[in-house]
């Protein structure tokens, strides 16, 4: 399992939800493609997790990257993008 840590910035009022995808994956290694992270009302910090497929090859390192869109502020939906990279 991969995990980023995502920050709420410019205050915490009212819960906000983001939803993820990952932009490659050429050789299958993540189980879920796409999801979304929650923010309560309050809540600074969350978790997004990218489950690994567990594997015996033996493999080069490997970049995917993990878009984030569609930040929705109760009933507001805000079409930014943002990108970050792991490596399995």
């Amino acid at each position: 399992m991969v995990i980023f840590q995502v920050t709420r910035e410019g205050g915490s009022i009212g819960e906000v939800k983001l939803n993820w995808k990952i932009e490659n994956d050429p050789n299958n290694d993540i189980l879920h493609k796409s999801g979304s992270v929650d923010f309560a009302q309050g809540q600074l910090s969350a978790e997004l997790e990218i489950q690994i497929r567990g594997d015996t090859v033996p493999e080069l390192d490997e970049v995917f990257i993990v878009q984030i869109e569609n930040v929705s502020l109760v009933k507001t939906i805000i079409p930014l993008k943002f990108y970050c990279s792991g490596v399995i």
